[in-house]
C-alpha cells in the first residue's frame, strides 16, 4: 500500500505540483502567500496557546510537499524538518527552499517517521495529508 501511495503522490508532484497542494492552479507567487496565510491565521495561533518560542523550536512537517508551509517555520524556527514520500516533492524543496540553512529534508517510506529520532521534535504538523493516507494502520504508525 506505502509503494501506492508514493506512486500516487509522485505523479501529482512531476504533473501538477501547485495544484496537487492547494487543489485548484495558482501562480507561484500566490501559492507561497498561501502558505505565509495558514501561517499566521491557523497555525501560529493554535501553538502559540502552548509555547511562544518559535525561535527555540525543532519543527517537523509531516506531508511537506514542495514547501509552503515548512517556509513559513523555515523564516522563524530554530530548525525545520520537512518528511515526504515523494522524491520529486524533496528535490523541489530544496529548491525552493535552499537559502535556508536551517531546514532539513527526509524522503521517508510513507508509513512512519522511522528516520527520526524520538524526544527531537518540539512541533509536529500535517495539514492536509493524512486523509490521503487509505489505511488507519498507517495513519497510527505516524503518529506512534
Amino acid at each position: 500500500m506505502t509503494d501506492q501511495i508514493e506512486h500516487d503522490w509522485e505523479s501529482r508532484h512531476q504533473t501538477e505540483q501547485m495544484k496537487s497542494v492547494k487543489g485548484k492552479e495558482m501562480n507561484i507567487e500566490d501559492f507561497w502567500r498561501s502558505g505565509e496565510i495558514r501561517y499566521s491565521e491557523i497555525i501560529r495561533p493554535l501553538f502559540s496557546t502552548y509555547r511562544n518560542d518559535i525561535e527555540n523550536m525543532v519543527v517537523l512537517e509531516i506531508g511537506c510537499g514542495p514547501g509552503r508551509l515548512l517556509k513559513p517555520f523555515a523564516k522563524r524556527a530554530k530548525k525545520a524538518i520537512g518528511v515526504d514520500v515523494s522524491h520529486t516533492a524533496i528535490k523541489t524543496i530544496k529548491n525552493n527552499l535552499s537559502a535556508f540553512d536551517n531546514v532539513v529534508l527526509i524522503k521517508n517510506n510513507g508509513k512512519n517517521l522511522e528516520k527520526i529520532m524520538n524526544e527531537t521534535i518540539d512541533l509536529v504538523i500535517s495539514f492536509d495529508v493524512f486523509q490521503h493516507i487509505p489505511s488507519l494502520e498507517i495513519q497510527t504508525s505516524y503518529l506512534k
